[in-house]
């Protein structure tokens, strides 16, 4: 079921790899930030989604502009890194 005005991430459940009580923070920005900061233009989108997905209700970015995603698992040990060349991205702090 689509919904006007929602963007709806999925992505692959690691909890096999994650082990219990993980939770995902949703990293993301403007994609015009992407040409200027880089990685730096990411944000806390929203924190501690328990499920793998998750539904974007901001309004729609302005005409050629887009939004990208990054996801990152946490659990009791820690959060997890984005991987490599993404220094900046993981600097990004969710509540």
């Amino acid at each position: 079921l689509e919904e006007p005005g929602v963007t709806r991430l999925n992505w692959g459940d690691q909890s096999g790899a994650s082990g219990p009580g993980r939770l995902h923070d949703v990293l993301g920005g403007a994609m015009s930030g992407l040409r200027t900061l880089g990685l730096g233009a990411t944000a806390c989108v929203e924190a501690d989604v328990a499920n793998a997905s998750y539904d974007d209700l901001r309004p729609n970015p302005p005409a050629g502009d887009g939004y990208f995603y990054l996801i990152r698992i946490k659990n009791g040990c820690g959060s997890a890194t984005l991987g490599a060349g993404r220094l900046a991205a993981d600097a990004a702090t969710c509540p």
